[in-house]
């Protein structure tokens, strides 16, 4: 894997890395202009986060539930 591409997966970038794999396979990388394949990257990518709510390979914790306060705010107000 060279710079480019492991770049593309260090930053999440899933949909640019496809898309670039495919440009080197069919050997298209090198026809198209800076500013056709940045564009093509781009949708490449747009589509990947809208297809996956854009969360792949992001690790989503959710905060924990604490355990309720075993007195109610007007017990507690009641002692002091």
């Amino acid at each position: 894997m060279n710079q480019i591409e492991t770049q593309m997966n260090k930053l999440r970038l899933h949909g640019m890395f496809r898309s670039w794999t495919a440009l080197k396979e069919t050997r298209q990388l090198h026809e198209l202009s800076l500013l056709d394949g940045m564009e093509l990257l781009l949708q490449a990518e747009e589509q990947e986060r809208d297809k996956t709510g854009g969360l792949e390979g992001w690790n989503i914790r959710l905060p924990s539930v604490t355990k309720p306060p075993s007195k109610s705010c007007e017990q507690i107000r009641h002692e002091v």
